[in-house]
Formats: structure tokens, sequence, C-alpha cells
């Protein structure tokens, strides 16, 4: 009988929520997924969805999602639809709110 193999390493990617951090961690955690490791790729909602519509249709999109080596997980960030994410503290502000009223990330 064959020996289980054992998990492989799992880090969690968590950018900082303004423009300019999803993507390239994005590809970090690509690399990550390429060197054996499995990538929990956490995210605002807002940052979320651009982050799939940017995926659309690409290849990227069939190693971004659970069982390719990045799962991607969201959270709330306190603002509504039409918030100013430029905006870093009122995007601060909202987080630790929308944090606790969150029962837990979206896959």
């Amino acid at each position: 009988m064959a020996a289980a193999s054992p998990p492989r390493p799992r880090v969690m990617v968590l950018p900082f929520p303004v423009q300019g951090h999803a993507m390239p961690l994005m590809e970090l955690s690509h690399r990550l997924v390429e060197h054996g490791l499995e990538v929990v790729f956490v995210n605002t909602d807002f940052n979320y969805a651009r982050i799939l519509a940017a995926m659309a249709g690409g290849e990227a999109e069939a190693t971004t999602t659970r069982g390719g080596g990045i799962d991607l997980v969201s959270f709330p960030d306190g603002m509504g639809p039409d918030g100013d994410r430029t905006d870093i503290g009122k995007l601060l502000e909202g987080l630790p709110a929308a944090w606790r009223r969150r029962s837990g990330p979206r896959r």
C-alpha cells in the first residue's frame, strides 16, 4: 500500500483593498501554486468581482478555482456600491464593522 502524500503547504494572500495590489498578488499566487503550494486568496467583495471580471474567459480562470490551487474568498468592505474606494480613510473605517456583521467568507 502506497503511503499517502503529505498535504501541500497552504498560504493566505490578503491584498490591501486598494487599487493596484490584487492583480500582482494574484500573479504571485499563481507562482506559488506552480511551486506546490495551495493559496487562499482573500479579497473584498468589490475587488473579488473585479478580479473575476478581469479573468473572465481567460486561461487563468481555470487555475483560479477551488481544486486548481487557488481558493478565492471574499468579505464585504462596509461600503455601498457607489462608495468611494479611493478614500482610504473611509474604506478602512468601514472594514471592521463589515467583518463583524459577516458570518463567513464568500466562496
